[in-house]
């Protein structure tokens, strides 16, 4: 490999560093009391790079945790979003299954509602009351090619920050991808 090849990749690789370490590019929405965030990440750093198809991205909040707010209502869902997908849902699953939900409880689609490099916001349209079970909260989307679309920290990645489900079936993104090592911005916000 010549010189002039070993200065290219040298800049391919510091260009793809900046586009993955990029600064906060914005702040989460704020929750007041008596809301609480459920959450597993900090600031948005990025978005994994996902090859087309189908994900959805989340986070289990376990029975032991829910249990401190049993009797709350699941009032909004806060998720950053780097590039509009095609198509976009939440969706909210109950179940103490370890390595994946029981039932899917709450679904509805947000594509439309979707703003680019940014948090949004989703405002639960029907009344979910956390109980003893685990709650699962995610993000559904899609793409054509290759895109980063749901945001993410810098990491690392903490139990139950980083559930994928994609055609194989429910994982953590660090067994479908050992190299990415983050928790998705993907917040429950309860009240009493």
């Amino acid at each position: 490999m010549n010189r002039l090849q070993l200065i290219g990749i040298a800049v391919l690789l510091i260009l793809g560093l900046a586009a993955c370490n990029r600064e906060n590019v914005g702040s989460a929405p704020e929750v007041v009391a008596p809301d609480v965030s459920i959450n597993y990440d900090g600031n948005n750093l990025t978005a994994p790079q996902l090859p087309a198809g189908t994900y959805e991205g989340g986070i289990r909040i376990e029975s032991d945790l829910v249990n401190t707010y049993n009797g709350f209502t699941l009032k909004e869902i806060h998720f950053y979003i780097a590039t509009l997908p095609s198509t976009c849902a939440i969706k909210i699953y109950q179940g103490s299954n370890q390595d994946a939900p029981d039932a899917l409880i709450y679904s509805e689609i947000v594509t439309n509602d979707l703003s680019a490099d940014s948090w949004n916001v989703h405002t639960l349209q029907r009344s979910v009351i956390l109980t003893d079970q685990d709650i699962w909260v995610a993000v559904q989307f899609s793409h054509t090619e290759d895109q980063r679309t749901l945001g993410c920290d810098p990491g690392p990645a903490v139990t139950n920050g980083d559930w994928v489900r994609d055609a194989s079936g429910w994982q953590t993104l660090r067994q479908l991808a050992n190299t990415i090592n983050i928790n998705w911005n993907v917040r429950a916000i309860v009240t009493p």
